[in-house]
């Protein structure tokens, strides 16, 4: 086999292996929204934190803008640093000052 044509198969592994990722994420995404939706009527917290985590997960257009949004609000803000201390992570488009200041950075 030549180096080409083991670059080639392996960048295929990389793609099926990415692509079936996003398409695994997107379908929990949904299902976890389809079910917040119905546990709705059961008790409001647990239907409300599945939707917002179906919302986080699944890809879909306006998500950035969304989230930009929300975090306008205290209540939001509050809930992501909840899920960042409870699960390690943070809601899509959070960014420390750290963060901010190394991607503004003049360097790069």
């Amino acid at each position: 086999m030549t180096q080409a044509e083991t670059n080639f198969s392996w960048g295929r592994g990389v793609l099926a292996v990415t692509l079936t990722r996003t398409i695994g994420r997107n379908v929990l995404g949904w299902t976890l929204i389809l079910l917040g939706t119905l546990f709705g009527w059961l008790p409001f917290v647990q239907g409300f934190l599945l939707v917002f985590l179906g919302l986080a997960i699944a890809d879909w257009p306006g998500k950035r803008k969304t989230f930009r949004w929300l975090r306008t609000f205290r209540w939001f803000r509050k809930f992501d640093r909840w899920a960042h201390q409870k699960f390690g992570f943070h809601l899509p488009e959070h960014r420390t000052h750290r963060q901010a200041a190394r991607n503004n950075s003049p360097g790069q």
